[in-house]
């Protein structure tokens, strides 16, 4: 085999590797579930014990955050996108 092909077997094993060290991506349905318990953790007694946790868990689920400030008009509009691609909006009009 020539070094090309040595090459590319190599990148092709790491591709396989990394590919199963990185989560699954969350499904339509699987995010809806997520969404339904969400207010559970958030009105628990144990929601302040769980911070690190409920933080760690939101790394895995979210894709990105984009958040844009609008100060001088006291606006801010939050975007969520999700791994899966679902995509959460909110806008706030209050003074910022």
């Amino acid at each position: 085999m020539g070094e090309p092909l040595r090459d590319l077997a190599a990148a092709e094993t790491e591709l396989r590797r990394r590919e199963q060290q990185r989560p699954n991506p969350i499904g339509p349905e699987q995010l809806k579930r997520i969404r339904m318990l969400a207010p559970i953790f958030v009105r628990s007694g144990l929601a302040g014990h769980l911070r690190r946790d409920r933080k760690e868990l939101l790394r895995t689920l979210l894709e990105e955050v984009i958040l844009n400030l609008k100060r001088a008009e006291g606006h801010a509009h939050l975007t969520l996108r999700w791994r899966g691609g679902a995509i959460t909006c909110w806008t706030s009009c209050s003074a910022i």
